[in-house]
């Protein structure tokens, strides 16, 4: 099934008056809702600003292994967290894990969840994008095990053309054009990105390779000039592991350096902080 928006056949059963914990009768069911169609307005339904498509109803209730899939609907209108994600692209990061996590070994879940969650997953990249959050991103990321292989080009295309962006300006900054691009490198000099690129699905794996690179060149060409960048961005590639051996070396070689340059001279403040309470004391 292609990617989809989720509205709850919960909410529009209860607004017909169908008992949920009852046997349904499909077929009066079905006379239900064609009548409720209708006699609305422009042939939508909306329940609480949700929305209801009849083409998307009618699919989903003829299908033949419907009455095992109503399973997972009234489980999803039991998690409030869960169907607020699906219904209306909203997520707390803080709480969504304990409704979501119990289902992560729950294959068929799993292939309901995919289409109407990658729906939701590619709109909220899309807000987290622009401008981007990446640290928030890495956190959604967590859950991209609940996307199956079918709905993933669709789920993370806003993610992949934002690679493909990054690449590109990452490649055409140097030392000396640096201060030109740095309002439009923020995210990746000021912000908590690691877990953004270690989360990537292996199908992007490429692309994160290529932009890894991209920051440990970028990290050597500003040392000189802004240790403090350069750190910052050093502590979040310290933080991806899923990446090829060299790079991987490299990052935690360089970071040694960048991290332990000023620790060389924390004595020289130490000896100036005490010389100067000396002379303050003369």
């Amino acid at each position: 099934m292609a990617s989809k928006k989720y509205t709850s056949l919960v909410r529009l059963f209860q607004h017909l008056d169908i008992d949920i914990h009852k046997e349904l009768n499909l077929q009066r069911i079905r006379k239900q809702i064609l009548l409720e169609f209708a006699i609305t307005e422009h042939g939508i339904i909306s329940l609480n600003e949700v929305n209801f498509n009849k083409n998307d109803i009618l699919e989903e209730i003829d299908r033949e292994d419907f009455l095992h899939r109503w399973g997972f609907h009234l489980q999803i209108w039991d998690r409030r967290q869960i169907l607020a994600l699906l219904e209306d692209d909203y997520i707390d990061l803080d709480h969504i894990g304990s409704e979501l996590n119990e289902f992560r070994n729950n294959k068929e879940f799993i292939t309901f969840f995919s289409p109407y969650f990658s729906f939701s997953f590619n709109s909220m990249a899309k807000t987290l994008l622009a401008p981007p959050k990446l640290g928030k991103l890495g956190l959604l990321l967590n859950y991209k095990d609940f996307i199956i292989v079918e709905d993933t080009e669709f789920a993370f295309s806003s993610i992949y053309r934002f690679l493909l962006d990054q690449k590109k300006l990452l490649n055409n900054v140097s030392k000396e054009t640096y201060h030109l691009h740095s309002k439009a490198l923020a995210h990746w000099t000021n912000s908590n990105w690691g877990e953004f690129l270690d989360q990537l699905p292996d199908v992007f794996y490429s692309e994160k390779e290529d932009i890894v690179a991209s920051l440990i060149n970028l990290t050597v060409a500003l040392q000189s000039n802004s240790l403090k960048t350069t750190k910052a961005i050093s502590h979040q590639l310290v933080k991806i592991n899923n990446i090829d051996y060299q790079h991987h070396k490299l990052i935690r070689d360089n970071h040694k350096i960048y991290t332990e340059e000023n620790k060389s001279y924390w004595w020289v403040f130490w000896v100036v902080l005490v010389l100067g309470r000396i002379f303050a004391g003369c």
